[in-house]
């Protein structure tokens, strides 16, 4: 069980409400270009206009088959208690599971699968593996999403408990030489593709967070699970809060939290919630 968490939804108070769409289909004409370069495949799939008489935001494909999007995400933050509360939060008999077995062969819902964030881009799944192989077609993971699933229940809303996708936009600085900021966000992303999405966030006391990160980090970690100890832990924070404070006397806050160097070992940056919520208000 985590403890000391937190949770709010930014967009209303109900996630089950039907009144909060904020508009009736992808904001296309506000996407930052760069989005729009990076994920033509996702836009030119999408309709002009989702069916308003579905809670998930759904359209028919050119080949008249059903296809849904989520329209609720628990997008962060790890550590922080995000598997117990999708878990809970899914049993309302209106939010529905993901289904991405039809990619991975699992035999059932997932609770996270880092399309938006990730495959989308040609990044691996496990974010330990820094290789960038073929981005994952659209049109694949849409048929993982079980939108079948909708046909008789349009009352449904897909839930995406997927924490990265609340902060995890890794490899921008080499895609984007130059820049002082990421010229989007994963933010952007999902407001610009699904508008109105409702987007639960759960936090924990920034320290506790970022030794349970920590752990988890050095466990799941052949090469460093024998190093794992109050010890290393105090060397591996003292080291990362030093990089992090040079970070700052040269760059603004924002920078360094997105900074791919201080989203790595002990992932210090997660703990600094206002550089990513400012994002998502």
């Amino acid at each position: 069980k985590e403890r000391n968490a937190t949770f709010h939804i930014s967009t209303a108070t109900d996630p089950t409400s039907r009144s909060d769409r904020a508009a009736t289909g992808p904001l296309v004409s506000l996407a930052p270009p760069a989005l729009l370069e990076e994920s033509a495949d996702v836009f030119q799939l999408l309709p002009k206009e989702y069916l308003p008489d579905y809670k998930s935001f759904c359209w028919y494909d050119t080949d008249s088959k059903l296809q849904c999007l989520p329209s609720v995400y628990l997008a962060g933050m790890p550590k922080c208690g995000s598997t117990d509360l999708y878990y809970k939060v899914t049993w309302h008999p209106e939010l529905a599971e993901a289904m991405h077995h039809a990619m991975n062969k699992r035999k059932g819902p997932e609770k996270e699968f880092p399309y938006w964030a990730r495959m989308r881009l040609g990044r691996q799944r496990d974010y330990h593996i820094k290789t960038i192989g073929p981005k994952m077609p659209f049109r694949a993971f849409l048929a993982g999403l079980g939108s079948d699933r909708l046909l008789e229940k349009k009352h449904l809303r897909i839930t995406d408990g997927t924490p990265c996708t609340f902060f995890d936009i890794e490899g921008w600085e080499h895609r984007y030489p130059g820049l002082e900021d990421p010229p989007y966000t994963n933010a952007d992303l999902i407001h610009t593709v699904t508008p109105g999405a409702k987007v639960v966030v759960i936090f924990r006391n920034p320290t506790d967070r970022l030794l349970s990160n920590y752990l988890y980090y050095y466990r799941n970690s052949k090469k460093l699970r024998d190093h794992l100890s109050p010890k290393t832990f105090h060397t591996v924070v003292q080291r990362v809060i030093n990089d992090f404070g040079k970070c700052l006397k040269k760059q603004k806050l924002r920078n360094c939290c997105f900074t791919d160097k201080h989203l790595g070992e002990a992932k210090l940056a997660l703990g600094i919630y206002i550089c990513f919520v400012t994002d998502w208000a």
